[in-house]
């Protein structure tokens, strides 16, 4: 019974990072870079009532405020990085869909959360467990990967909702013509797709292969 919980809970997993990678970290990884800024993008777009707000820190699972403003990061108001300017405006799209379908933008945010906390902690109590000798470490390894594959299931149905994010910000983008080279925004409307992939992971595994992918640069 554990061994086929184990083989089922990983299905999802690696169903994900296989999408992850291939239609997500393969897309960033050409690290293309444009001839505007983030800041100047947003200067372009300021007559199109976006609703965002600049923050010096801003956690990966809270791309909107409770009132549906985008978090913009501080640091990366300068980035000319295609990549991070995508993962950017991309909030300013949940920002655009929390204007008429906010509870589906806080489900989303919802399930983005889960996948940083549960499974940090779901760690923590099986280790705690496995020391006072409660549980097998077997048993410890199953809940971990149901928990993992509860979170990549339930990120998977919400895409949705960023899917939706992307179109609205790509259709804003080129119907405003803010960056004058087709190429430009053909790397940025790209990105932006290819961030919402990247979101099928739990945050954990979101954090561990950006590492990854770092390293291989």
């Amino acid at each position: 019974m554990r061994r086929l919980l184990i083989l089922v809970s990983a299905l999802p997993i690696i169903a994900g990072l296989l999408v992850a990678h291939f239609m997500g970290w393969r897309v960033l990884n050409k690290k293309k870079t444009i001839s505007l800024s983030l800041a100047q993008i947003l200067e372009k777009l300021k007559s199109s009532d976006l609703q965002y707000t600049v923050k010096k820190r801003v956690w990966s699972a809270l791309p909107v405020s409770k009132t549906g403003e985008a978090y913009i990061t501080e640091k990366h108001l300068e980035s000319k990085d295609a990549s991070i300017v995508a993962a950017e405006l991309l909030k300013i799209g949940l920002a655009e869909i929390y204007k008429t379908h906010a509870s589906m933008v806080k489900w989303r945010c919802k399930t983005l959360k889960a996948g940083y906390f549960l499974p940090p902690f779901i760690i923590l109590g099986g280790t705690l467990a496995m020391v006072v000798r409660r549980i097998p470490s077997g048993w410890a390894v199953a809940m971990f990967l149901m928990v993992m594959a509860g979170c990549s299931i339930t990120l998977w149905l919400s895409r949705g909702v960023e899917k939706e994010a992307a179109k609205t910000i790509n259709s804003i983008i080129e119907r405003k013509r803010v960056i004058n080279r087709l190429s430009e925004e053909e790397s940025i409307v790209e990105a932006i797709n290819a961030w919402t992939w990247i979101g099928v992971l739990p945050g954990i595994l979101v954090s561990l292969m950006s590492k990854v992918n770092q390293g291989k640069e």
